[in-house]
């Protein structure tokens, strides 16, 4: 797989539940978005939309993470495959955290969903490595992989090369 693209995928909808078209799909650095009542992008409604992001995150050092969400209106948020955020809900500005431990030198799957109702709309993501300073996670730790399956996603072959096992609903470890 190509690990030469820093940042996320990130994929938007003009809906709160990603149904309909996909508006647009594009890598972004990192997860700050402050915007009051704007569009988030043209063609991109400024109510009732979503976003997902997806990649693979590499931690700095080994040992234990918080990772916080700041949210107007719902986010979830997995690591490995473990979700760590669930409050997926009308709200305002909201930040939650959870913790995993993660290992320097191994990659590890991302995906954080967001949806904004109406009003405000803000998403942040970030993070606090052990004996670090929490910030919004640096485009330096995110990576986008690019697979060469029609929808975007890693071939199997891709999968088995960076030692991960997909099975559907699960993002395990091999």
């Amino acid at each position: 797989p190509n690990f030469g693209t820093n940042g996320l995928l990130a994929e938007y909808y003009n809906s709160k539940d990603f149904t309909g078209t996909k508006v647009l799909s594009r890598t972004e650095s990192q997860v700050n978005l402050s915007l009051g009542i704007t569009s988030p992008v043209f063609g991109v409604n400024a109510d009732n939309f979503s976003i997902r992001w997806t990649g693979k995150l590499a931690p700095t050092v080994t040992g234990k993470y918080i990772f916080y969400t700041k949210a107007d209106d719902g986010v979830r948020l997995w690591v490995n495959g473990q979700q760590l955020i669930d409050n997926w809900v009308d709200q305002g500005a909201t930040e939650k955290s959870n913790t995993i431990d993660l290992e320097q030198g191994k990659f590890y799957d991302i995906k954080l969903e967001y949806y904004e109702a109406t009003g405000e709309a803000t998403i942040q993501l970030l993070w606090q490595p052990p004996s670090g300073q929490k910030e919004i996670i640096p485009a330096n730790n995110l990576f986008r992989i690019v697979g060469t399956d029609n929808d975007g996603s890693l071939s199997q072959t891709e999968r088995d090369a960076i030692g991960y096992n997909y099975k559907v609903g699960t993002n395990s470890t091999a």
